[in-house]
Order: C-alpha cells, then structure tokens, then sequence
C-alpha cells in the first residue's frame, strides 16, 4: 500500500486527528446546536408581543439614558425576527422600533441587527411603519438601522435583485432622515 512512500509519523497522523475532529465541533457548533436551540425558543406571536412590549417612548434626539436591552429577550427578538422576515406584519415591526427606542445602548446590538434583516425581507411593510414614527424617533433609530442593514446583507450577493431593492429602497429611507432632522 505504501509502496515508495514513507510512513506518516505518529506528529502527522495526531494532527489529522485533531483536524478532523475539530472538523466534528465546527460542525456540531455552526449546524446542530443553532437548529437545536431554534426549536427550544420557538414563541408564539402573542408571546413575542407580550415579552417585547415596552411602555410608549419618547421621541427625542437628545437621548441621555440609553437603557441596555436584556438580555434575556433575545430569544423573543430571534422569534420576531423570524415571524416579521416570513410576513409582512406592521405590528411586530412597529414593536420592533419601539423596542430598540427603549434599549437605544449599542452595548446589545441585537435589535439593531433584527431590524436590518427584517428591513432586508420585508422592506415596504418596514418603510411604511417606519415613516410613520414621529421625525424624531425616525431620526434616532437611523444609525441603527443603518448598522442593522448593513449587518444583514454583510457577506451576501450585493448583486442579487432581492438586495439591489433592497438597498435602494434603504437609501431612500436615509435620505428621507435629512428631511426629517431639518423639519
């Protein structure tokens, strides 16, 4: 069998070993546990209503306390996510926004991120909850929308037609955001 070759050292064969177990953890890290943990936290609509619901926030640019977002609603943030990606639905976008007024520290970028992506899916739905905030609550959640989106399409085929109106639709909205600071 190995005719004219050397045999591979006990150095060489330990690290294909390594390799390729390390090949498993990678594997079971990126591709079970993530499904896993997407069936442990599967929420209804009306729990991700509830969990996410904060009390009416003022719209101001000036923004002094800049609450973190708990940690411990993130699951309900990946639910909506999910929920608002496959459907367009005003209500849980607008909840969205609400949401990350109230948490507006970018120490948990998690809302930032799941506006980005449902921005990305749901782009209409989420202009047309979007300009109907007050001018100042639109002009706060910019830069965090900005981040989002950027996020959610960081990687992809910037080519693609889904991302290209997308992007389109996205600069519009920035644009608007001069209006807005102005008025």
């Amino acid at each position: 069998m190995w005719r004219g070759l050397p045999m591979p050292s006990k150095n060489v064969l330990m690290a294909a070993m390594k390799f390729v177990s390390g090949c498993w953890l990678l594997a079971l890290h990126f591709v079970l546990l993530p499904s896993l943990y997407a069936q442990e936290t599967t929420l209804s609509r009306d729990e991700i209503l509830s969990a996410l619901a904060v009390p009416d926030a003022p719209f101001s640019l000036e923004t002094s306390a800049k609450a973190v977002a708990p940690a411990e609603k993130d699951s309900a943030l990946l639910a909506l996510q999910k929920f608002a990606s496959a459907k367009a639905d005003p209500e849980l976008i607008q909840l969205l926004l609400r949401y990350q007024l109230a948490y507006l520290s970018p120490d948990n970028a998690l809302p930032a991120k799941v506006m980005g992506v449902v921005f990305l899916e749901q782009p209409d739905s989420f202009v047309t909850v979007y300009n109907h905030l007050p001018a100042a609550g639109r002009v706060v959640l910019g830069p965090y929308l900005q981040f989002g989106f950027n996020r959610a399409i960081e990687g992809r085929n910037l080519s693609s037609p889904q991302i290209k109106a997308a992007k389109k639709k996205f600069d519009a909205l920035q644009a608007s955001l001069m209006n807005a600071r102005q008025g």
